[in-house]
């Protein structure tokens, strides 16, 4: 056939270029189709490189790139379209290679997709904002039920065994815990909105990427069907707590009244480790005409009686997930701030005296001796019947006094004896500042004392030249009605309270680092202390002065009240502390404990407290200090839900992303800040033939040459065989016992041979970044709002494991199995789950009602259309549907050369058939294809089978 020249025209950046002529530019295109030797292609278009003339006209859209001083000239992208005749035949970029004898050397190349390296460079999952709005379980919209049984949501909350699920056990005694079985749903079952993690939609995930980026995202992926149906796992790095939107008061706040009476409840004893009212026998010390041989101690305050407030009868003003009433206590959800206001009343509404043992110095006839001696007490908060309200965080045995800043001792050990200098009264804050040269009330236990005289200001490792040495120095008190800074070496449980103890006393946690060298955190908190009091000896008096040791401040907070006389004491405090994620914080009243004989005697009170905790800020004490934040500033958690706060925080975007497109086949274009996602076109026989060639190439002159196929072709995923549902899938299960049972495991995909040829050894693999999914099934067992079974029948549910082997075995023990989580396993896919008609309720404030929705490894609409998260030959699946599995073994390509008109190009390169010797191909390859005509094209074509 003879040839026909085409008009050709350049546009750059929407401006027609200046060309030397249209015999001289030479644009010739080369275009990769399909190659049948690789289960996953990429189309591609580029010119061979041409020239253009530097005229007034192109060193304007080139920007003047002529001028050698000009810097970036070779950097910049230019958009370019090619027509021929009229016919748009190219649309992509330019790209200036040099400049030489006033003439550009260019290349064009297809739509220029920048690297995902380049797009997300450093960004990992977490850093895209991706919120929703959130409001936990129950039936609100934007609920866990709403979300599921929307038609259309970016986000699902489906029940996923990410390990074995939270329970309680049905018998427990000192040497074991018995549980149900942990494929039982039953009554045990301890649900919260955390056993619903989030689920996010695939491929809104990747739109969200790209547009965190700037980019608009399309394409044709977003409209098929089951890429719009996959969610996927909850995956998470090591060490990594996803935070929920404490923004939002029900994620974030309790606030509640408590009533409580300690009449009729013994109460929990504990031992302190710093005790009080000392009682002394002094080895040498006469009684009567007797010298004591040893020298004794003992203590008269040596434990304490804890209540348990929560116990009581609680009002929770607004809904809580802090809050859990079945425990009693408060669960903290996040690392950070939180602001705490707590309003207490406490009455003593024992009127009597107490008789109860004390120990006592007693002449025994041989010396003096402590005996155990029964005296009576008469009713005072102030020291024979203190109260004090404690919130404490993780307690374990560990609650010790706020105490305060007054000391007493009874030399003869009974406070009743009118005994002359029997009491001994001296201030010193020990244990909860360093003694300096007071006298101890307590025990040393633990703490590192500072060495005495020689210790100034309180602070710790004060240098050698800023000590003073004086025996007259006594230490550091807070003035009377300002908060006393609680030691966090005394107890690290102390979150905040009161004490009746001698006058009233209001304590935080202390802000900054322990006195005591035993104790290394710094802990800062937020309280208002204008500055403790130094105390020094002055002959026989002791002088007080103003100091700034233990100055602290929380902007605008309410003023500290404390009104205490000796039936009680009412007061309010509010403080900003630091907590961590899944503290227990417990609301305590604490007695102290005495005894007669064998039996315990109570002293009775009665207890009103309002307590309000909000989540404030995860930012640091030091920023928050700069910026004056303060009790009016604003909550710094989020209200709605952060998605990507479940995604990995270690997984650079641009590696996952690319996963993604590995997983499912998928290619990018790109025009500026618009980026399309399409699923690539997989070989179609039954494409139209629009292009026959058999009026112009002779097929003597064809060259027929053979596909390279690899050995095998697999699509696989990345398989973990210690998880718990790869063993479960091993077939048949006695193969667990061989050596090899691994090759017995179900791994989502089927390896397709391709070559028996011993001497082929290439493969053509795509080895994925995520996991095939396991499910099992659990037995379900209906429970009603008071956790109590309502049927003994159970519904079977098959829903995924994500957990390793080992804390999956029903043998092995519950409660260390709890533990251990997959969060941070492979993360894998489902399609979007299907309502189950079963449901849990939640062990909330107030108990919630959740539907169980669980996901499923195949999509069916349920006439005829289904595919399966797998890669198997043997169903319809992601490896059917998506990539280049069927080998032509009996094709082969046949080569020409033939001359082509724009139409023509353009409907090859778009992949219709083309006709030749009487017979349709598939077009795989386009190369040197001339725009103006004057040179024929090589076209590869696939041989239709």
């Amino acid at each position: 056939m003879i040839y026909r020249e085409h008009y050709i025209e350049l546009f750059i950046n929407g401006h027609k270029a200046d060309i030397e002529s249209q015999k001289s530019l030479n644009l010739r295109f080369n275009n990769i189709l399909y190659d049948p030797a690789e289960i996953s292609s990429t189309q591609a278009e580029y010119s061979f490189e041409i020239s253009l003339p530097s005229t007034p006209n192109n060193d304007k859209i080139f920007d003047y790139a002529n001028n050698l001083s000009k810097l970036n000239k070779f950097t910049t992208r230019y958009t370019a379209e090619v027509y021929a005749d009229g016919i748009s035949i190219f649309e992509g970029s330019l790209v200036l290679n040099s400049y030489k004898e006033k003439q550009y050397n260019c290349n064009l190349v297809s739509v220029k997709v920048y690297s995902l390296d380049e797009i997300f460079g450093e960004s990992v999952l977490t850093d895209i904002p991706w919120y929703t709005p959130f409001e936990g379980a129950g039936n609100d919209d934007h609920s866990i039920n709403w979300y599921n049984s929307q038609l259309e949501t970016d986000v699902v909350f489906p029940l996923v065994s990410y390990g074995a699920f939270q329970k309680s056990p049905y018998y427990e005694d000192d040497a074991a815990k018995d549980y149900t079985s942990k494929f039982n749903l039953d009554e045990y079952n301890r649900w919260y909105v955390e056993s619903f993690y989030p689920s996010l939609k695939m491929l809104e995930t990747v739109r969200k990427a790209f547009e965190y980026k700037g980019y608009t995202v399309g394409g044709d992926a977003f409209q098929n069907t089951f890429l719009n149906d996959i969610y996927m796992s909850c995956n998470l790095a090591d060490g990594q707590i996803p935070e929920y939107n404490l923004g939002n008061p029900k994620f974030g706040q309790v606030s509640l009244q408590s009533s409580y009476s300690t009449s009729q409840v013994v109460g929990y004893e504990q031992e302190l480790q710093y005790p009080y009212f000392r009682v002394h026998n002094a080895r040498g010390h006469f009684g009567g005409q007797y010298q004591s041989s040893t020298d004794t101690e003992a203590w008269n305050f040596p434990s304490v009686r804890l209540y348990d407030i929560l116990e009581g009868t609680n009002t929770v003003n607004a809904p809580s997930y802090l809050f859990q009433p079945n425990e009693h206590l408060i669960v903290i959800p996040a690392d950070g701030y939180y602001k705490i206001d707590m309003t207490v009343d406490v009455a003593l509404t024992t009127s009597s005296n107490l008789n109860v043992d004390q120990e006592v110095i007693s002449d025994g006839g041989s010396g003096n001796e402590i005996v155990t001696e029964t005296i009576s007490l008469s009713p005072s908060v102030y020291e024979n019947m203190p109260i004090e309200i404690a919130l404490v965080r993780n307690y374990d045995d560990n609650y010790e006094l706020i105490k305060g800043k007054w000391n007493k001792q009874y030399k003869n050990g009974n406070p009743a004896s009118s005994a002359v200098g029997n009491a001994v009264e001296w201030l010193t804050a020990y244990p909860h500042e360093d003694i300096y040269n007071a006298t101890y009330p307590t025990v040393k236990n633990d703490l590192t004392v500072q060495a005495q005289q020689s210790h100034f200001g309180g602070m710790r490792g004060a240098p050698q030249n800023k000590r003073k040495y004086t025996a007259n120095e006594l230490g550091y008190v807070f003035k009377d009605g300002e908060i006393m800074a609680y030691d966090p070496a005394v107890s690290d449980a102390f979150i905040c309270g009161f004490s009746t103890i001698y006058g009233g006393i209001a304590s935080v946690r202390k802000n900054g680092y322990s006195w005591s060298k035993s104790y290394s955190e710094n802990e800062n908190e937020f309280y208002n202390n204008t500055g403790y009091l130094k105390l020094t000896k002055s002959g026989s008096s002791v002088v007080e002065s103003a100091t700034t040791y233990n100055k602290n401040e929380y902007i605008s907070a309410p003023t500290t009240t404390i009104n205490c006389n000796s039936t009680g004491l009412t007061g309010s405090l509010s403080c900003m502390v630091y907590l961590r994620k899944d503290d227990v914080l417990n609301l305590f009243a604490v007695h102290r404990a005495y005894w007669n004989g064998s039996e315990v005697i109570n002293y009775n009170s009665s207890i009103n407290v309002s307590l309000d905790i909000k989540a404030a800020t995860k930012r640091n004490y030091f920023y928050l200090k700069q910026d004056n934040y303060g009790y009016y500033s604003p909550i710094e958690f989020d209200y709605d839900l952060r998605l990507t706060n479940f995604l990995n925080n270690e997984t650079k975007i641009s590696e996952w992303v690319q996963g993604i497109f590995d997983a499912f086949n998928l290619e990018t274009t790109q025009n500026g800040k618009n980026i399309w996602i399409n699923t690539k076109k997989k070989l179609n026989w039954n494409l139209p033939v629009s292009v026959d060639i058999d009026d112009r190439v002779n097929s003597r002159n064809a060259e027929a040459v053979r596909i390279d196929y690899p050995k095998s072709m697999a699509v696989k995923y990345k398989i973990d065989t210690d998880e718990w549902g790869f063993e479960r899938s091993v077939y048949p299960p006695e193969k667990l016992n061989d050596p090899d049972w691994k090759n017995y495991g179900d791994s989502g995909f089927t390896e397709i041979i391709l070559n028996d040829d011993e001497y082929v050894t290439k493969t053509s693999d795509k080895q994925l970044q995520f996991s095939y999914t396991w499910y099992d099934n659990f037995n379900w067992y209906a429970v009603n709002s008071q956790f109590e079974p309502i049927s003994e029948n159970p519904v079977t549910l098959t829903i995924p494991v994500i957990a390793k082997s080992e804390y999956m075995i029903d043998g092995y023990d519950y409660t260390e199995s709890m533990k251990h989580d997959g969060y941070g396993l492979t993360q894998r896919f489902w399609f979007r789950p299907r309502n189950s008609g079963t449901y849990v309720y939640t062990r909330t404030y107030p108990v919630e009602f959740v539907q169980i929705y669980e996901p499923v490894n195949l999509y069916t609409n349920f006439r005829d259309v289904y595919l399966n998260l797998s890669y198997k030959t043997t169903e319809p699946s992601l490896l059917s549907e998506y990539f280049n599995i069927t080998p032509y073994l009996s094709s082969n390509y046949v080569i020409i050369d033939v001359y082509l008109n724009p139409e023509e190009y353009k409907a090859i390169k778009n992949g219709c058939a083309v006709a030749f010797d009487s017979d349709v191909y598939l077009p795989v390859e386009i190369n040197g294809y001339d725009a103006s005509g004057q040179n024929p094209t090589e076209l590869k074509l696939l041989k239709k089978i």
